[in-house]
């Protein structure tokens, strides 16, 4: 899918799933050893970890990375509960840079497997929440507006999202060929190419 994207604790910058960004606030070697854990197929026990360590320091947003890494290990029930457990803590807490977090990860799963709706309602809720809409969040509109077949809806966001980016930026790329993408759709071979 064309711009996934997902959003880790104490980091503005969203990543594709395959890298997640993990929290900054917790040292590699923990890292290290969560990953080590799902990689022997003892989510469970990785689980346990990562909890006991928010639990300790009030952290909640560890389990955004954690919620990513389970995504990566196809285990997307279990994500959701991470990303769900996040959303409930931060907005009882008026965390709304975290809660925005968990929104938008909601929203790339959702896109991800292809529930274009729900994605289009998690990254509206994660936009609010935020107070800021980049041209990243542009592009995964203009993908749920493509989704959905709303086709001049989603060339004029990708239109705005690459007037908001500098010319040797690499979302500016997907935001040409995406936007050459709607024009073949439209049947505007020429424009498209």
């Amino acid at each position: 899918m064309l711009g996934f994207r997902v959003r880790s604790t104490r980091q503005p910058d969203r990543v594709a799933m395959p890298n997640p960004v993990l929290s900054h606030d917790l040292p590699a070697e923990f890292w290290t050893l969560v990953v080590r854990l799902l990689d022997a197929d003892r989510w469970p026990d990785a689980r346990v970890t990562v909890h006991a360590v928010a639990r300790q320091r009030g952290r909640w947003g560890c389990r955004l990375t954690l919620g990513v890494l389970l995504y990566e290990r196809g285990l997307r029930h279990e994500a959701v509960q991470e990303w769900t457990a996040v959303l409930e803590q931060a907005l009882a807490e008026g965390e709304w840079s975290l809660a925005s977090a968990a929104h938008h990860n909601l929203a790339a799963m959702y896109r991800d497997i292809g529930d274009h709706r729900l994605a289009r309602s998690f990254q509206q809720r994660a936009l609010s929440l935020s107070g800021d809409c980049g041209p990243e969040d542009l592009l995964q509109l203009g993908n749920d507006a493509l989704a959905m077949g709303r086709h001049e809806l989603a060339e004029s966001l990708f239109q705005t999202a690459a007037e908001l980016v500098d010319e040797d930026d690499r979302l500016l790329v997907d935001l040409v060929a995406t936007r050459g993408l709607v024009c073949g759709l439209k049947g505007d071979l020429r424009q498209g190419l």
